[in-house]
């Protein structure tokens, strides 16, 4: 018994000492492979993935060496490939990469997706140290070309170490700035974090043939200076589209991506998911946004009127028609303040303090899709926390004559900077009419996307809410030095029937009538003859004209540049 157990005892050291030894061999050669590769990594082209976490960087790499085609794809590819990559979107022959006279040289196959530096490409192209290379959804790859880094280096080039967020935010076209803005990089940020996603639940909407499409787009918020990201959808089935809050989003992500994994497994619960459970799915009779237009109101701080026409403009930038949209300045009883009353401010802050109302008028809307019923606009203004809408109505040309009549009293520092730096944004809603495929249009979801893929950069719709409130400014600015023309007019009349009456004096109360109309800074010449005015009444005398007219007097004019404050505004 005891020979017996010394047999076995022996033979399982035996075992356990091969085993050991088979080990020890493993990892001398594994040092020498990684010896090796790190010897070719300082010699020869390669790839490096870029991951998320920064620990797991460089840890895959592929090196091209010679002049042979390295031919890169999924494991179902034909001829087999020799890198193989998996993962969404992925093409079982997606491109190749071949190393000819120290340089790389990309080609990419038919539909297959491949981003570097952020665009998309198609064809052949060369391929430069640093560049970024995404291949298909997400494996994500920089590329290394020692000989031409060294040679870059000499000729004074500096390479940029990027990170796999910042090739991320490139595929966005919004890369990172150090000198950005707090509010502006933390858009950044929510755009790097949901690319990634919109390739993934893209591409499952592809595989699984969801007739589905989804983009990130940029939307001003209303009545403030931020914007915010949020992730459009579209239906190929029913020409629908809808705007998803990130949230939404991401929790619709979760449950594609659950549905997902049942369709590689081949469990067939993923096709009796009720309708309104389906994650790809929404109610086209859900009210949705049509477009906006955005507002400039810095006309009210001088007690300008304003009509326009603008372009309603969705999240793609396309015109989805033309709004009419106009606001009065007007007394408390509803009147509104025309040229007649000779009312105006040259300095908004002159306000402060003072009650302002104003009505805003929308006559109606012209060209809206028919695609659209139940058509109405709505808008929040200033600190108001319910929407102000107008009448719903079906047709492309509906008549809203709608007027609301809006009271600032008194009139604050911060309803100035509203007025300045706050366009009003008016969003015109409705519900869709959803729009059935051609008969016999059998193309896939990967195919309908294909059709309409840009290709330069994954979409991105950036919406800027000053685009149309230019003209409007344009046109305040305008008003206001018309206003000062006319008000230098008068006084020159007044010159002018001064001296046809041969009278040497004007009457102190008829240039204050001109002057005096709530005016803040004047121009030059106005402020000349403010100041004269105001010195002649203290002394108790008449305005004296001389010969020569008062209005091009240069002694007049160097007065008003000694004394006028150093914010002002005229036409001399």
């Amino acid at each position: 018994l005891m020979e017996e157990n010394n047999a076995e005892k022996n033979s399982i050291e035996q075992e356990w000492k091969g085993k050991l030894e088979a080990a020890q061999k493993a990892i001398e050669e594994l040092k020498a492979e990684h010896t090796r590769q790190q010897e070719m990594m300082k010699t020869t082209p390669h790839i490096a993935n870029l991951n998320e976490d920064e620990q797991l960087c460089d840890m895959i790499i592929h090196f091209f060496d010679g002049d042979k085609e390295s031919r890169i794809g999924g494991k179902a590819g034909d001829p087999i490939n020799d890198i193989v990559l998996s993962g969404l979107d992925i093409e079982p022959n997606h491109c190749t990469i071949t190393a000819t006279a120290g340089k790389l040289i990309l080609v990419v196959f038919e539909a297959a997706k491949v981003y570097v530096n952020g665009e998309y490409v198609s064809g052949k192209l060369e391929l430069m140290h640093s560049d970024r290379v995404l291949i298909g959804a997400n494996n994500l790859f920089t590329i290394v070309n020692p000989a031409e880094h060294a040679a870059g280096l000499q000729a004074g080039i500096e390479y940029h170490r990027f990170t796999y967020h910042d090739a991320m935010s490139e595929i966005q076209n919004l890369g990172r700035n150090d000198e950005t803005e707090k509010g502006e990089a933390l858009l950044q940020e929510d755009i790097a974090e949901l690319g990634p996603m919109i390739g993934e639940v893209n591409a499952m909407s592809c595989a699984m043939d969801k007739k589905v499409k989804f983009e990130v787009v940029v939307i001003p918020e209303e009545g403030k200076k931020r914007k915010t990201v949020m992730v459009s959808m579209f239906s190929y089935a029913n020409s629908c589209s809808f705007l998803l809050l990130r949230d939404e989003f991401i929790s619709r992500k979760y449950k594609m991506e659950e549905m997902y994994q049942q369709f590689v497994a081949e469990d067939q619960a993923w096709t009796s998911i009720a309708q309104e459970e389906d994650p790809f799915y929404e109610d086209p009779s859900k009210e949705t946004r049509i477009g906006t237009v955005s507002i400039s109101l810095k006309s009210l701080g001088y007690l300008f009127e304003q009509e326009q026409t603008f372009t309603v403009t969705n999240h793609q930038g396309a015109a989805r028609g033309e709004l009419r949209v106009e606001y009065y300045p007007c007394k408390e009883n509803g009147e509104v303040i025309t040229e007649e009353d000779d009312i105006f401010v040259d300095d908004p802050d002159s306000l402060v303090g003072q009650p302002l109302q104003f009505q805003l008028k929308v006559p109606y809307a012209r060209g809206i899709p028919r695609c659209y019923k139940d058509v109405y606009c709505r808008y929040r203004y200033f600190l108001d926390s319910e929407y102000t809408s107008t009448p719903q109505i079906t047709g492309p040309n509906p008549d809203y004559n709608f007027l609301n009549q809006h009271t600032c009293k008194p009139v604050t520092d911060q309803f100035i900077d509203y007025l300045e730096s706050c366009p009003l944004m008016i969003e015109v809603r409705g519900r869709q009419v959803p729009v059935a495929v051609k008969e016999g249009d059998q193309r896939t979801t990967k195919q309908l996307m294909a059709s309409n893929f840009s290709t330069t950069t994954t979409p991105l719709a950036l919406m800027d809410p000053e685009k149309q409130a230019i003209m409007s400014e344009l046109d305040s600015t305008k008003k206001r030095a018309q206003k000062q023309q006319s008000k230098l007019i008068k006084v020159q009349e007044l010159l002018n029937g001064a001296r046809e009456s041969q009278s040497d004096s004007i009457s102190v109360a008829e240039l204050e009538k001109i002057l005096e109309s709530n005016a803040g800074s004047m121009g030059i010449a106005v402020a000349a003859f403010k100041m004269r005015v105001n010195k002649a009444k203290e002394e108790g005398n008449l305005f004296k004209t001389t010969a020569k007219a008062v209005i091009n007097s240069e002694e007049v004019q160097q007065e008003a540049r000694a004394t006028a404050p150093s914010k002002t505004c005229g036409i001399l």
